[in-house]
């Protein structure tokens, strides 16, 4: 039986007029996969849904739901849905629609899987925003009250960063999850890597928020552990000089995403570590020179990454690499080397992933037209399987590969081994390495990460 509030049809909130709705609830969803209780509650809280809550007209009601630490619970009274999702979350956002639907909601789809395939979107749901959706909310909400809504809305140009709303944080079930709050200072990335489908969705420019905003914002929030969900912090090195120089005096702890290039930059690296970086998701993502060139990261260095690495934790800031499997210069070869690279560079976590070609991305289009996609069933590009087929090695290989990889990594004597080279976080530590090692149990089975 699909759930509903109880008594939810005995006090609707919604007034239907003849200009269709004066006042409505307006319920933001943000699917997952995950399935099981044990799972939910360790994230990172995205902002595109909080962001927009705060652009709705205060009359408006607003729930938010983050499928990742709370079930969708179906409501009657809910006019309005918006469903934010990327490829592998496709089925689910589509199986909420239809059932909201049902009941008689109109529903809006967006996020980087409905921008890259707006037709595919169209067939679940009453309108697709494609990109950005700032500078269209408003018209969207307006047209939804005079039941106008149109299929498609698309900005003709990217947001202003400059005097965006501080996110309704409030409809956060902050209480059930372990994540700091997370902020934005900056959108797009002028690098273009061919698996990456942010240049496409946020633009080739990087554009900022004024450093004075940023401040603004966490001080209101009166908090001190935050997460920049910057896809690259430093993608304009004098923007990150001023942003880490403003931040120092707010004496918070902080974690982001960077690349390499921070530390061929003493004085902003030094800054980085004064402003309270503990740690950087950093994207290593291979250690062959022409699986970089052909993704378009000719500007990662190789033989930089020991001295990178060496750099960052003389610095104090821990970090998580991330390394993708499948590329076109791949054999089976690749596991042991990148292991043995992992296991001396004494990072503190490592995400390792079968290479994932998102559609909207250039490596799609190329293995598209090259006949190598395997399957089109979204829930299955979820960075554990092989949705194409690989140049030097069969699509089981690279999975088996990955996983071997994985259960090496997180075993208890490379953990253990680790652990005295990342002694000044020495809690982040364990609680990331405890995280890995509770989701490769699901995914690798018990006794394949326990030894």
């Amino acid at each position: 039986m699909t759930p509903s509030l109880s008594g939810d049809n005995l006090r609707p909130i919604r007034r239907r007029t003849g200009d269709w709705m004066s006042s409505f609830t307006l319920e933001l969803i943000l699917p997952t996969w995950k399935k099981e209780k044990w799972q939910k509650g360790i994230r990172v809280p995205e902002l595109t849904l909080p962001v927009l809550a705060a652009l709705t007209p205060p009359d408006v009601e607003v729930i938010l739901t983050e499928e990742e630490v709370e079930d969708v619970v179906y409501k009657d009274r809910v006019g309005l849905v918006g469903i934010s999702y990327m490829t592998p979350l496709a089925a689910r956002a589509y199986e909420i629609s239809a059932e909201y639907r049902r009941r008689g909601a109109k529903v809006v789809l967006g996020g980087i899987h409905a921008s890259a395939l707006p037709e595919e979107a169209l067939q679940h749901a009453d309108a697709v925003v494609i990109g950005e959706a700032e500078n269209v909310w408003a018209p969207l909400i307006a047209d939804f009250r005079s039941n106008q809504l149109k299929r498609i809305y698309q900005s003709a140009k990217f947001s202003d960063l400059r005097g965006l709303p501080i996110p309704r944080r409030d409809l956060i079930k902050q209480g059930m999850t372990f994540s700091p709050f997370s902020i934005q200072t900056s959108r797009g990335c002028p690098f273009g890597c061919h698996f990456c489908a942010v240049t496409k969705f946020f633009g080739g420019t990087f554009r900022r928020r004024p450093v004075e905003e940023v401040v603004r914002e966490i001080e209101s929030a009166d908090r001190k552990n935050w997460l920049f969900i910057d896809d690259n912090i430093i993608g304009n090195q004098a923007y990150a000089q001023e942003l880490f120089s403003a931040l120092a005096p707010l004496k918070i702890r902080w974690g982001g995403q960077s690349t390499v290039l921070l530390a061929n930059n003493d004085k902003l690296l030094k800054l980085a570590a004064k402003s309270g970086c503990l740690g950087l998701f950093i994207g290593f993502e291979s250690l062959n020179e022409m699986n970089l060139r052909t993704a378009n990261k000719g500007f990662v260095k190789i033989k930089d990454y020991g001295e990178c690495l060496r750099k960052l934790h003389d610095n104090g800031i821990l970090v998580l690499a991330s390394f993708v499997f499948g590329l076109d210069h791949d054999d089976k070869s690749v596991f042991e080397r990148t292991l043995e690279f992992l296991i001396k560079s004494k990072v503190v976590a490592v995400s390792l992933s079968v290479l994932v070609p998102y559609p909207g991305t250039k490596v799609y289009e190329q293995m598209e037209a090259e006949g190598r996609i395997l399957t089109k069933e979204w829930s299955k590009y979820d960075y554990d399987r092989a949705v194409f087929r690989p140049k030097l090695m069969e699509p089981e290989a690279l999975e088996e590969g990955v996983r071997w990889t994985v259960s090496q990594f997180y075993s208890r004597s490379s953990i253990i081994s680790r652990f005295a080279h990342n002694w000044r976080h020495p809690l982040i530590f364990t609680m990331m390495n405890a995280s890995y090692r509770a989701k490769n149990r699901e995914i690798l089975g018990m006794e394949r990460v326990l030894d």
